[in-house]
């Protein structure tokens, strides 16, 4: 691919890196947390291919993402896309997700009607494929872990960290080996779980051997449908994210608090960000 080429720069959210061919635009990659991890993302999705000063085109497309990413109402509608092997339904949601106006939202049934009253659960599936692209290769693997624990219907309520203590010094509690391991954070051998969760706890990082015994760095817990994944117990790490008692009082309040607002008030996003902590959808 020597007529495909990149460029890493500024944004106020920090280095995004930009792919571009004769044709148009084929990625924009988001920051990976360092510019070395931005780079080998945009090599590993798009080969090894060659960094380069942007051509005009290119650099008034970086413009208006700089634009956009500091808060400004930029539209990119005119920035011409490379769409060679895009599949046609693909095409039909981003030419719709086009449209939107800066500062608007679109609901994904309403992409899915747009298009002629397809299943929403394909416009969400193509939604999902195009979240996990732009994660680091550790975190997707965590993300495939948490979707592999619901596929087992694995659920687990967190607990107060005395009362974890208490449960954990009885050993001979009655709990299912994923739950031992992804909730009670006790050691284990490769033998008492899954494979593919072995598998995928090791390429996310998170697997620890210690006497001979493996032990998973991260927990995961149920708030309603959802997995959140967080520190493993004890979380006495500098870093350490903890998910418990307090959580669940939080949700219930931002739940009853959202509950109690007038009907003409919408709330269309609300974001909180934790450092490693993900929402298995």
């Amino acid at each position: 691919m020597t007529d495909h080429h990149f460029a890493i720069f500024d944004t106020a959210i920090g280095r995004c890196g930009i792919a571009w061919g004769p044709r148009g635009i084929n990625a924009v990659q988001l920051p990976m947390g360092s510019e070395d991890k931005t780079r080998a993302r945009i090599r590993q999705r798009h080969g090894d291919i060659a960094e380069a000063a942007p051509p005009a085109e290119v650099q008034t497309a970086i413009d208006g993402i700089v634009e956009l990413l500091a808060g400004k109402p930029k539209d990119l509608s005119d920035v011409v896309l490379d769409l060679d092997g895009v599949p046609e339904f693909n095409r039909g949601v981003y030419d719709i997700a086009r449209t939107i106006p800066p500062g608007k939202t679109l609901t994904y049934g309403d992409i899915a009607k747009r298009l002629g009253g397809v299943e929403l659960a394909r416009v969400n599936s193509l939604r999902r494929q195009q979240a996990d692209e732009l994660m680091d290769p550790k975190d997707q693997a965590l993300l495939s872990l948490g979707r592999e624990l619901r596929a087992y219907d694995y659920c687990f309520t967190t607990i107060t960290p005395t009362s974890h203590h208490r449960v954990n010094a009885r050993q001979e509690s009655a709990v299912s080996p994923l739950q031992c391991v992804f909730g009670w954070s006790r050691s284990f051998l490769p033998t008492e779980l899954p494979p593919k969760v072995v598998a995928l706890l090791d390429q996310a990082g998170e697997l620890r051997f210690k006497d001979g015994f493996l032990w998973s760095k991260v927990r995961f817990s149920s708030l309603g449908e959802q997995l959140f994944v967080h520190s493993a117990f004890p979380t006495d790490a500098p870093d350490s994210v903890f998910f418990g008692p307090d959580t669940y009082r939080f949700a219930r309040a931002l739940r009853q608090a959202v509950n109690d607002l007038p009907e003409s008030l919408q709330i269309f996003h609300i974001n909180v960000h934790l450092h490693r902590t993900l929402s298995v959808l």
